[in-house]
């Protein structure tokens, strides 16, 4: 992990995340150009075929994120099972960092879905305190479940997302290491992301998402201050 100077930091928008786990620094977040995307199964081109061929890797919105944005990756292989009238998410037998909510809000109650939070084990933290974050399905995610968008504030330390489960018969696995969730800083400095295994930081970030001063809206309240 490559650690800016602290000099520097000040043109840069840092994240540093934090996880509970040191076997989750296999799968960290990163900005886009370090995630593989072998499981395309891209052909190799000739040298003629790369000057000549209009390709994924020559599409801007492609390219452009790369270093305009970070990735998430998932932390365990999982499967999805559905049918009209509920759903189950399946993990590895033993694994205790796998968590899901089903979402029930009374406002978005769309049929033909359910509504779940992914709860990856992961905080963050930023040094521009009012920036925000588009979180958007990746666009290497191949697999079937959906990303709902949406604006994370950088003052917020959580990675929660939200996904929708279609309520029909549906079977599908999310392999390991898979890319399912693009964040893009609403910024123009370049962006820097380092990753950590430190136990009391994750909780201290944790805790903070958790302390809600408000019965509704804390979230937006706060931002107004």
């Amino acid at each position: 992990m490559i650690k800016l100077p602290f000099l520097n930091r000040e043109r840069y928008v840092v994240f540093k995340a934090y996880t509970l786990n040191k076997v989750f620094l296999d799968v960290p977040i990163v900005l886009t150009k370090d995630v593989s995307q072998e499981h395309l199964n891209s052909k190799k081109l000739t040298a003629e075929e790369r000057r000549t061929s209009i390709t994924f890797n020559s599409c801007y919105g492609r390219v452009a994120a790369l270093r305009k944005s970070l990735t998430l990756r998932t932390w365990c292989e999982f499967e999805i099972k559905a049918e009209e009238n509920g759903f189950s998410a399946i993990c590895p037998v033993g694994h205790e960092y796998f968590k899901i909510d089903h979402h029930k809000d009374p406002i978005f109650n769309a049929k033909g879905i359910f509504v779940v939070k992914f709860m990856p084990p992961w905080t963050m933290e930023c040094n521009k305190k009012d920036l925000n974050v588009v979180y958007c399905s990746h666009i290497l995610n191949t697999t079937p479940l959906q990303i709902a968008s949406g604006f994370v504030h950088s003052a917020l330390a959580g990675t929660n997302f939200f996904s929708y489960i279609p309520s029909q018969k549906l079977h599908y696995i999310v392999p390991y290491n898979m890319p399912i969730v693009q964040m893009y800083p609403v910024t123009d400095l370049p962006i820097h992301v380092e990753n950590y295994y430190d136990v009391d930081k994750y909780h201290e970030l944790a805790v903070m998402t958790s302390a809600k001063p408000y019965k509704v809206g804390s979230a937006i309240k706060q931002m107004k201050k």
